[in-house]
């Protein structure tokens, strides 16, 4: 059995293993990159998700939070840029 999880950026649920996990940082405000602890969402790697989950305006699934576009974009740019390979197929 494979846990599945679903993308915050395009909603398509995938292999926990094909997505990036996001969590909430210590001081509740912030979203990090993280491998375990804390509320979480995921992330495909594709360049079309990161797009969608900067731009999208509702509360990100799993954190119970909503995270300002400029936090979203800081996160984001933090992974500098990837091809779409390996990302949602």
């Amino acid at each position: 059995r494979v846990p599945l999880r679903t993308c915050a950026g395009c909603g398509v649920p995938g292999p926990r293993s094909d997505l990036r996990r996001l969590a909430l940082g210590s001081d509740g405000a912030t979203v990090e990159w993280r491998e375990r602890g804390g509320r979480g969402t995921y992330l495909h790697d594709a360049v079309d998700c990161r797009r969608k989950f900067v731009s999208g305006k509702r509360r990100l699934p799993g954190l119970r939070a909503s995270v300002s576009r400029e936090a979203r974009e800081a996160l984001v740019g933090s992974l500098g840029e990837t091809s779409d390979a390996g990302g949602r197929r």
